[in-house]
């Protein structure tokens, strides 16, 4: 899809503004999209606003004196990321949605082609809210946030802090809105900084660490008056460049200039690693699926078609692979992927060049991968996921839940379980290996990571491959992710004696959060309900000894709610 035109908060005309359209929603707006005309935005816990280049700019400006350019220096100065020494700490949770992932254009996406959106803002920001322990302060703006945090104040003790601007997509738009406007005298603003000058050791919890937070956090440190403010995210450079999909793959340019014609294609696969951003500038040589970054910022579409036919036959002679999986380079949860391309059809390759001119953003295209099955349940393939928490790599693995190609929940497990998943332990030490050589990349370059998420792909990539299943990094997450509801859910679980592995499952839930909580028909032991918005999105966690327990009460457990007309299938992407 193309780039999203989203009106200015000035100067947009809201249609239906003194009429809400459901519990919690603000109203609807009229969006202009490129190619598609007028659309209606309703049915979303936000508007559709945000703030343009220009807009950010001048706040930028306004409230640290420097410009856009210069934020990542002073955020690499100015930010410290959080490597946990096993201390307590307090925290402020705030969670938003990030332009980097495209998410609002992934939203417009979906409404255009008569699909259930994720309605990713709300669900960013209301999940974010299980995250907090006792004392935390949690922050956001929509209806289901407000019902969690509400709930989440009275059971755990959990502090609150509501921030107007609701007609922004974003939270941290809203934030700066906000800061820009009002300053100190903003009564949420003042207890932020509050928050921050009385406890300068508080942590920050982020979902991603673009542009706009850092600004806004470097108004809240200088605001403060303290040295440094804490976060749980990644260095500037990390959370943007790094946490896309692109620096994995050689350009096309790059790739085709390589002498392999004599190569076996595992030697193919390392000589076109090595000479893209991650074997290039960190040394990480672990395997990769094979693929290419296609730049979709070229005059016109017929520069982007000649880089998509020149892959496609890289692919043929290289790999003897003729399918292939495109995908935006920032992404997230398996929005805008086309598996499956058939690489030999030309009008397919025009048809995806169309697409990616027009989104004008960098997408990857690579080898379709057939995943293995994991026998813990029909469906469930071997897609594991490795993670680093709070600057230390985590225990285990999980295993990724998809739907299509849109992620709905992950399993836990350690090495003594991987057989019940599917994974032998040579793939699971792979991966655990892969894993370590990531961290010390990053590391031997000075990039912080304290936070991220690596997914593998086990499966099948044909061709000269043959039949012989690989093992392969597919995506970084050099932000929150998913899995860490997973996590947090287990650390709760251990420190109440329960058992450790467990399963999360995404839902499309009926019921609010309160109610959800209160039913107890068809629930296991040791469950919970992580977060709920009714229509959209909402999370179960079950743990048990094992992971097939644990998938067998998810699932006997998703069955009966589901009987019971309290979740429904989630949609398919």
């Amino acid at each position: 899809m193309s780039a999203v035109e989203v009106p200015e908060h000035s100067g947009a005309e809201r249609s239906g503004a003194e009429i809400p359209v459901g519990p919690g929603f603000p109203g609807t707006w009229d969006v202009a999209v490129p190619g598609v005309g007028e659309v209606t935005w309703e049915g979303f816990y936000t508007g559709p606003y945000r703030l343009d280049p220009g807009e950010i700019d001048g706040i930028c400006r306004a409230l640290l004196g420097i410009g856009p350019d210069e934020v990542p220096d002073a955020a690499g100065r100015e930010l410290r990321p959080y490597v946990s020494d096993g201390s307590p700490v307090v925290s402020v949770v705030l969670h938003s949605a990030t332009p980097m992932l495209k998410s609002l254009e992934a939203d417009l996406d979906d409404t255009v082609n008569g699909r259930v959106a994720d309605d990713v803002a709300t669900y960013v920001e209301t999940r974010a809210v299980s995250l907090a322990r006792p004392g935390d302060l949690v922050v956001g703006r929509t209806a289901p946030w407000r019902a969690a945090a509400a709930l989440a104040a009275e059971t755990d003790g959990v502090e609150v802090v509501e921030v107007p601007g609701i007609e922004y997509y974003y939270l941290s738009h809203a934030l700066l809105r906000l800061a820009a406007a009002e300053g100190e005298r903003s009564p949420v603003l003042a207890r932020l900084i509050d928050t921050v000058r009385t406890r300068p050791q508080t942590l920050v919890r982020l979902y991603a660490v673009d542009l706009e937070i850092q600004i806004f956090l470097l108004y809240l440190k200088r605001a403060a008056g303290v040295p440094a403010l804490r976060t749980d995210a990644n260095s500037p450079e990390v959370g943007s460049y790094w946490n896309t999909k692109a620096p994995l793959h050689p350009t096309v340019t790059d790739a085709a200039a390589l002498s392999v014609a004599d190569l076996a294609p595992y030697e193919v696969m390392r000589a076109e690693a090595a000479v893209a951003p991650l074997g290039r500038r960190l040394g990480v040589r672990c395997p990769v699926v094979p693929g290419y970054a296609i730049d979709g910022r070229r005059p016109d579409t017929e520069a982007v078609r000649a880089q998509l036919v020149t892959a496609g036959r890289l692919f043929a002679e290289r790999y003897g692979i003729v399918r292939g999986c495109l995908k935006p380079s920032e992404g997230g949860a398996g929005a805008r992927i086309v598996p499956g391309l058939d690489l030999t059809d030309p009008v397919t390759l025009a048809r995806q060049a169309e697409r990616v001119w027009r989104a004008q953003e960098t997408f990857v295209l690579e080898a379709h991968v057939d995943y293995l099955d994991s026998p813990l349940a029909p469906g469930v393939f071997l897609s594991p996921s490795g993670h680093v928490r709070d600057g230390h790599l985590a225990p285990g693995l999980t295993l990724q839940l998809t739907n299509g190609t849109s992620w709905q929940g992950n399993v836990f497990f350690e090495e003594e379980h991987a057989g019940q998943v599917g994974l032998s332990a040579a793939a699971y030490r792979t991966v655990r290996d892969a894993l370590a050589e990531l961290r010390d990349g990053f590391a031997g370059q000075d990039l912080s990571v304290v936070t991220a998420g690596f997914d593998f792909a086990v499966g099948r990539l044909g061709g000269r491959f043959g039949d012989e299943a690989q093992v392969v990094l597919q995506d970084p997450n050099l932000s929150s992710h998913g899995a860490e509801y997973l996590r947090f859910f287990r650390d709760r679980v251990l420190e109440k004696g329960g058992p450790g592995c467990a399963v999360t499952q995404v839902v499309d839930p009926a019921l609010d959060l309160r109610a959800l909580r209160a039913r107890t028909d068809g629930r296991p032991p040791w469950s919970e309900v992580i977060s709920s918005i009714p229509g959209r999105w909402g999370m179960l966690a079950v743990a048990a000894d094992s992971p097939r327990e644990a998938a067998a009460r998810m699932a006997a457990w998703h069955d009966a709610w589901t009987e019971a007309g309290l979740i429904r299938p989630a949609p398919r992407r």
